[in-house]
């Protein structure tokens, strides 16, 4: 098992989901919104489902939806 000393995991604090900006410039899900995560629709709760949607619409990038910091929200 280990100690899970330098694991993913804590990178991934501040990640509310993912989403896909597709080839066309739409973003998916639908309503998905990286500068207003709290404003948008929500994101998709594992990798491997922003990756399916760019398998089925023959491209795109998997982006991290992150948690807005009190020094970004306040500049």
């Amino acid at each position: 098992m280990g100690c899970g000393c330098g694991s993913a995991r804590a990178a991934v604090g501040d990640t509310l989901g993912f989403y896909v900006i597709l080839p066309n410039g739409e973003l998916v899900p639908a309503g998905v919104n990286p500068d207003d995560p709290d404003a948008g629709a929500p994101p998709f709760m594992f990798q491997n489902e922003a990756r399916r949607e760019v398998t089925l619409n023959g491209g795109g990038t998997i982006r991290r939806l992150k948690r807005k910091t009190a020094a970004t929200a306040s500049a």
